[in-house]
C-alpha cells in the first residue's frame, strides 16, 4: 500500500511537470516577435511579459501558466476523490510541485523558466480558496503599497505554510489527518521554491536597486 502510494505521488508529480514545460510568455512573446528570454529581466513569466508587452499580454501570460496547474490540480483533487479520498491532497500537492517545477526548470529552455507565481496561484486555489483568498490579499497590500511585484509574491506566498499551520491548529485545514506532516513538508517546498526563484529580487531588494513595477500599455 506504501510503495503504492509513494508511485501514485511520484506519477502525480512527473504529470505536473509535463504541465509545466507549457510556457505561455515563450509563445506570446514569439507571436509578439519578441524572446522573453532575452527582454526586460530575461524571464518568461506575467511581470515581465507586462513589463516587456503591456498588461494584455501579462494577463494572457498569467492566465496560460494559472490554467496549465489550476486544470490538473484540479482533476485530482475532486475528480479523483470517488478513487484515492483523501489522498487526493497530498497527491494535488505533489501535482502542483510539478508543474511549479516544469515551469521553473523546463529542460528544453537549459532550465531557464519562470518564477512559478501563476503556477502557485493556482495550486493554492485547486487545494484550499480560503488560504488563497489570503495570500491575494496579503499580496495585494504589499504589492500595491510598495509597487514591488517580488516583495509581495515572495510574502504572500511563502504565507501559505503559516496559514495552513494556523488552519491546522484551529481545525480548519484540508490536510487529512494522517498526512498532514507529508502535505506540510511538501507546501512548504513549494514555498521554499518560490523564495530562491526570487533570490535575485531578493538581493536586490536587500540593497535598495529591485525595479518598481510599471507595466506598458
Amino acid at each position: 500500500m506504501f510503495s503504492g502510494m509513494i508511485l501514485v505521488f511520484v506519477i502525480c508529480l512527473l504529470i505536473g511537470y509535463g504541465c509545466g514545460l507549457f510556457q505561455t510568455g515563450v509563445i506570446i512573446g514569439k507571436l509578439a516577435g519578441t524572446d522573453l528570454k532575452h527582454e526586460g529581466s530575461g524571464n518568461t513569466g506575467t511581470t515581465n511579459a507586462m513589463r516587456v508587452l503591456g498588461v494584455k499580454s501579462g494577463v494572457i501570460v498569467f492566465l496560460g501558466d494559472f490554467l496549465k496547474c489550476f486544470i490538473p490540480c484540479m482533476i485530482i483533487h475532486y475528480g479523483l476523490r470517488g478513487i484515492f479520498g483523501p489522498f487526493t491532497v497530498p497527491m494535488t500537492i505533489c501535482c502542483g510541485l510539478g508543474v511549479i517545477l516544469g515551469h521553473m526548470f523546463p529542460f528544453f529552455l537549459k532550465f531557464k523558466g519562470g518564477k512559478g507565481v501563476a503556477c502557485a496561484c493556482a495550486f493554492g486555489l485547486a487545494l484550499d480558496w480560503k488560504m488563497t483568498v489570503i495570500c491575494l490579499v496579503i499580496f495585494a497590500l504589499i504589492a500595491v503599497g510598495t509597487k514591488y511585484v517580488s516583495l509581495g509574491s515572495v510574502i504572500a506566498l511563502s504565507s501559505m505554510v503559516v496559514i495552513e499551520a494556523i488552519f491546522m491548529a484551529v481545525g480548519i485545514s484540508v490536510f487529512p489527518s494522517g498526512m498532514r506532516a507529508l502535505c506540510f513538508v511538501l507546501m512548504a517546498v513549494i514555498a521554499g521554491l518560490i523564495v530562491f526563484a526570487h533570490r535575485t529580487n531578493i538581493a536586490r531588494l536587500a540593497r535598495g536597486e529591485e525595479n518598481k513595477f510599471h507595466a506598458h500599455h
